[in-house]
């Protein structure tokens, strides 16, 4: 334990006697007393013992009395005298009570004088250690108040202006700048409008081809996301957007309502007490998370059986979509397969029901629930949606855009040599 005391105002003790304890109970130290004021002493010292400091200043203010009578009543007294008693943890804080206390006049320590430790005594301290600690100090300091007088000048200047190349628009910063190039800049978009016209002119001949499509490009279906923390615009060239491009690719998927009540009803689809099983110790070991990867994978795996049922199409579990489908990654919305195709919602009611469906087919098998903590199930069901995200099955559906334009040339190609 360090710790630093200072005392004043000490006519009745005597400093050999402070000498003598900290020669008893102390194993380094270092000890100033004022020449210019008798009456004043500051010492840090170590010690090992296992006293508190409380204890250990009172163990020192009873060994520095010399006299014995009505010790308790002057000691009382005398700890009104003591101007400063604590403990060091830290050695930021030695240097701070070394320069503050023995060396307060002190300036540069670069240049210090012969008599500096004049009224100093040491105890396995050098006066070569305790000056170079004191110059990395002021070293410190230094660097600091420069850092300071740098970060001062840097706000006083005035904020750089990133201008936009296309429309002279200004910004504070460069981040925003780019952003604004991305997708909001006028034009940017009316350059890339016309570039598109000019290319579709390069490619057709067919006059009344080329104004079908110039009418679609120039009312382009464009999606605006207004929300507190994005504005962003993204234009599809190909006016097709994702629900359209759901209808159009992935009309086939069963809907919703009927995966679900099969799910629910049919005992061939019913999750098998094995794969109960592994849900129940995944959501036991892996929590939450562990618990829906495994379900998301046992419900595309059920939806396979369905479809192989219902259509006679056979597909691997990893090939198939689920009725469900992510809109975006704040999971705001998303995409249900009904009957009158694939639509955009905000309810999570169908999906919580798939989720208490396979809660209940698990209970069914070993008689206990799966554990969900405060507000587990809707974490439970973003897990889901994630799972099954519109940037995920996006390459499935450009593959299959590409089947699509294969076919169709194909066919143009048959139909032109006819």
């Amino acid at each position: 334990m360090r710790v630093i005391i200072g005392l004043h105002n000490i006519e009745s003790v005597k400093y050999h006697l402070l000498c003598y304890w900290l020669q008893e109970y102390a194993n380094k130290w270092i000890i100033k007393n004022n020449i210019l004021d008798k009456n004043k002493i500051i010492c840090i010292f170590n010690t090992n013992t296992q006293l508190t400091i409380s204890k250990c200043i009172l163990s020192l203010l009873k060994y520095c009395f010399p006299c014995k009578e009505s010790k308790c009543i002057k000691i009382s007294n005398f700890k009104s005298n003591i101007f400063i008693n604590k403990k060091i943890n830290t050695d930021q804080e030695f240097k701070k009570y070394l320069k503050s206390y023995f060396f307060q006049d002190i300036k540069d320590f670069n240049n210090t004088p012969s008599d500096i430790f004049d009224n100093i005594k040491l105890k396995y301290y050098t006066k070569e250690t305790l000056l170079s600690q004191l110059q990395e100090e002021e070293k410190k300091e230094e660097k600091n108040e420069e850092k300071n007088i740098d970060e001062k000048n840097s706000k006083n200047t005035e904020d750089k202006v990133f201008k936009c190349d296309f429309c002279d628009k200004t910004f504070k910063s460069l981040y925003n700048c780019d952003r604004h190039k991305k997708f909001n800049c006028k034009e940017i978009l009316n350059n890339l409008l016309l570039d598109d016209i000019k290319t579709i002119k390069s490619k057709f001949n067919d006059i009344s081809e080329i104004k079908q499509i110039i009418h679609n490009l120039q009312t382009p279906n464009t999606i605006v996301n207004n929300n507190n923390n994005n504005n962003t615009i993204n234009i599809q060239v190909n006016n097709v957007s994702k629900q359209k491009k759901l209808n159009q690719l992935l009309h086939n998927v069963i809907d919703i309502d009927t995966f679900t009540e099969n799910y629910k009803n049919d005992p061939d689809l019913f999750l098998s007490k094995d794969e109960s099983q592994v849900l129940l110790e995944n959501s036991e070991i892996n929590g939450i998370d562990g618990y829906c990867e495994g379900l998301s994978t046992y419900l595309k795996k059920k939806y396979c059986l369905q479809l192989e049922k219902i259509t006679g199409e056979i597909k691997k579990y990893h090939e198939c979509v689920l009725p469900y489908i992510s809109n975006d990654y704040n999971l705001r919305s998303h995409y249900e397969k009904t009957n009158n195709g694939w639509i955009l919602v905000k309810s999570t009611d169908k999906i919580m029901k798939l989720l208490n469906i396979s809660d209940q087919q698990i209970y069914n098998h070993h008689n206990k629930f799966v554990h969900y903590p405060k507000k587990g199930k809707k974490k439970a069901i973003n897990i889901l949606l994630r799972k099954s995200d519109y940037l995920d099955i996006e390459q499935m559906i450009k593959n299959e855009e590409n089947k699509i334009s294969i076919v169709k040339s194909k066919s143009k190609i048959s139909n032109n040599c006819n």
